[in-house]
């Protein structure tokens, strides 16, 4: 009998390996998403308008310019003319960029903004603290787009969709403050 009892502990052992092994695994993957998003927290600015939904009165041109801040639990836009801060309380997921799904992204019958020339598409969507997502970082190679996403639930046949996109570039200058 103490011979089925030596055999029983390398066992148990091997399981408690290969549980604590399986938790290092996971433990290192979610520290590296986190680590993903952390490298893109900091301050961007406008750089050119990629889309903008044709219902809209506004178009980015000439000397247009706004400033984003990322942060961990937040999302501020600064108004380069007022120095008039936005803060969006909220929290990034992280996600894979697809070609149909972005497509579906926006209101039926808009042209689509063509991705398939990307290698490394990730994308970052923000909801704000009562869930509504309201922005999505597109990481496509070496561009970082921002876009607005509109919510309309009065609109029966699409309630979320791409508003507009806009390609922001890091930026190490000052923001402008409020007056």
């Amino acid at each position: 009998m103490p011979m089925a009892g030596k055999n029983i502990a390398p066992k148990w052992a091997a399981v408690i390996v290969i549980m604590l092994c399986a938790a290092a695994v996971t433990a290192c993957a979610q520290s590296k998403e986190a680590d993903d998003i952390k490298g893109l927290y900091g301050n961007y600015v406008f750089e050119k308008q990629i889309y903008m939904n044709p219902l809209s009165s506004f178009t980015a041109t000439g000397g247009y310019k706004e400033y984003y801040t990322l942060t961990e639990d937040s999302l501020v836009l600064t108004d380069d003319l007022t120095g008039k801060q936005q803060k969006i309380a909220g929290k990034y997921e992280k996600g894979g960029v697809d070609e149909k799904r972005f497509a579906d992204g926006f209101f039926p019958g808009m042209d689509v903004p063509d991705i398939s020339g990307y290698k490394d598409g990730r994308q970052y969507t923000f909801t704000d603290a009562d869930g509504a997502v309201r922005y999505r970082l597109y990481l496509l190679d070496d561009q970082i787009w921002l876009a607005c996403i509109h919510n309309d639930k009065a609109n029966a046949e699409k309630s979320e969709y791409i508003w507009s996109i806009y390609k922001i570039a890091r930026f190490d200058g000052e923001i402008p403050s409020k007056v």
